[in-house]
């Protein structure tokens, strides 16, 4: 039992002696019938005689017995109470420590911030690395010639079909004119009719050009090779652009063949604009040689947006060093 409810009784208890004589003084003044009131009997008995002679250590008893259950009811609610509500504290410590083991996006491990999309694995895939067809051509153009036909049919017009010869001559061969070919046409439609003797030339050196695209593809795959791909694709941009900056060298050249710019390390804005979307594409960033104005550029698209980059230029302007 608590001291102030010890405290509150023997107040309580001197209020009564106190009031005792009055008490008196009223029962002397009662009527008669009052004061001959016989206590009760039967079950009554009881209840009457612990009021008019209470006995202090059941009344303490009965104290304590209410402190007992009142606690027991305060713990058992605050018990309902944890369980009916989430652990605020506990989830917070483990948000903290799992956040801890997962690193944020586009942070390195080291935990320096790069900006844009996260970091990532970028493998090396340099199947799709090939020449820039122009026009209507297409490598069933060159398979054609693969197999030394002396007529090589094309779906557009005669002058479409002069540039498709063309550009295989040109831009797939690295040769030149060298007048391989003369239209013709039949009811069939369009075709380049070639002399037994062209035809044989164009189908060695397509052979010749079918080996140095490969080794072009390979320096593409031994240039991501030795960049650190495991980073954000706005940095591997950088990386791209500071290798060709570092490993190239602007030199005016008769052509825009691109295994020769491999071989030799030395082309001008075309190879530049090209290689860079190569490697770009090589490594899963979508990107594009644009050219206008007698110059060669590249775009490369990150998400929705879609950027210029002028290899040449920053070569030329020494951003690399």
């Amino acid at each position: 039992m608590r001291l102030k409810e010890v405290d509150m009784m023997l107040k309580r208890l001197c209020s009564l002696i106190a009031l005792a004589p009055l008490a008196l003084a009223s029962f002397a003044g009662m009527p008669a019938e009052a004061r001959d009131y016989q206590e009760p009997e039967g079950p009554e008995q009881e209840l009457f005689a612990a009021l008019a002679e209470p006995d202090l250590d059941a009344v303490l008893d009965y104290v304590d017995r209410e402190d007992d259950a009142a606690a027991m009811e305060k713990q058992t609610g605050e018990a309902e109470k944890d369980d009916s509500r989430p652990d605020v504290e506990n989830a917070g410590k483990d948000k903290k420590e799992e956040d801890d083991r997962t690193e944020p996006a586009g942070c390195t491990q080291n935990g320096a911030q790069e900006s844009g999309s996260p970091v990532r694995s970028h493998g090396i895939d340099v199947s799709g690395v090939g020449p820039e067809w122009k026009f209507a051509l297409t490598p069933s153009f060159l398979d054609q010639i693969r197999a030394g036909s002396g007529y090589l049919y094309y779906s557009g017009s005669e002058a479409d079909a002069d540039w498709a010869l063309g550009e295989v001559v040109y831009d797939y061969c690295g040769l030149n004119d060298g007048g391989y070919y003369y239209n013709g046409s039949d009811e069939s439609g369009t075709y380049l009719e070639l002399t037994p003797e062209s035809a044989a030339q164009l189908q060695n050196a397509v052979a010749v050009a079918d080996s140095a695209w490969g080794g072009y593809r390979q320096g593409v795959a031994n240039a991501l090779a030795s960049i650190n791909l495991n980073v954000s694709d706005e940095t591997l941009v950088q990386e791209i652009d500071a290798w060709l900056c570092r490993n190239c060298t602007y030199v005016l050249v008769d052509n825009a063949y691109m295994p020769y710019f491999t071989s030799t390390g030395q082309g001008q804005c075309y190879q530049y604009a090209k290689m860079f979307a190569d490697m770009c594409n090589s490594a899963g960033i979508p990107a594009w040689k644009v050219e206008g104005g007698n110059h060669a550029w590249a775009e490369y698209q990150i998400g929705s947006q879609v950027y210029s980059i002028d290899p040449t230029s920053d070569d030329l302007n020494g951003l690399y060093g």
